[in-house]
C-alpha cells in the first residue's frame, strides 16, 4: 500500500519554460476566480447602469408623458425606435419607450420599484460582501410594487392597464 500512495502523489516535473515552473498552487483555477471576479463586476456595473436609465426615464416620464404619448402609442415598437422624430423625453426614444410601457400600460408609478430592484442586485453583484439580504428585499419590493399598483388602480387615480 505504501508503493501505490508514493506513486500517486509522485508529481510530474513540469516542461521548462512553462507557467507552472517555479509557482507551486498557480494556474488555471486562479485565472478561472480571476474571471468570475470581472464578470461579475461588469454585470454588477451593467445592473446599475440599468437601474439609473429606468430610474430617469420613469422620472422624465412624469415630466414629457403628453408630447411623447401620442408618438409612442400611434407606432409599433419597432417603428417607433428607428424612426426619426425627436421625442421630448430626456432620455431619448428608448426611454421614452421603456417609460411608456412600465408606467402607462404597466404599473403606473410603482414601476419606480423596478430601478430600486434592479440596484440591489447591482450592488450585490458587484460587492460580494454586502449583507443586503437580498432576496428579502426583493420580495418586500415586489409586494411594495404590486400593492401601490392595484391600490392606486382601486382608487382610480392611475389605472392599471390600458383600456382600448
Amino acid at each position: 500500500m505504501d508503493t501505490q500512495n508514493h506513486r500517486n502523489n509522485r508529481r510530474k516535473a513540469a516542461p521548462p519554460g512553462s507557467a507552472k515552473q517555479g509557482r507551486p498552487g498557480s494556474g488555471r483555477t486562479f485565472d478561472l476566480k480571476v474571471s468570475e471576479q470581472a464578470g461579475r463586476q461588469i454585470a454588477g456595473f451593467l445592473f446599475i447602469g440599468l437601474s439609473l436609465f429606468i430610474l430617469t426615464s420613469i422620472v422624465a416620464y412624469f415630466f414629457t408623458w403628453q408630447g411623447d404619448q401620442s408618438q409612442v402609442s400611434g407606432t409599433g415598437t419597432w417603428q417607433f425606435l428607428w424612426s426619426g422624430e425627436s421625442v421630448d423625453h430626456w432620455m431619448g426614444r428608448s426611454g421614452a419607450l421603456i417609460s411608456h410601457l412600465l408606467v402607462y400600460r404597466g404599473l403606473g408609478p410603482a414601476a419606480l420599484f423596478i430601478p430600486w430592484a434592479l440596484l440591489l442586485v447591482g450592488i450585490q453583484l458587484l460587492f460580494v460582501d454586502a449583507r443586503l439580504r437580498l432576496f428579502a428585499r426583493l420580495y418586500h419590493s415586489l409586494l411594495l410594487m404590486l400593492t401601490t399598483s392595484f391600490t392606486l388602480a382601486f382608487l382610480g387615480v392611475f389605472t392599471v392597464w390600458e383600456h382600448q
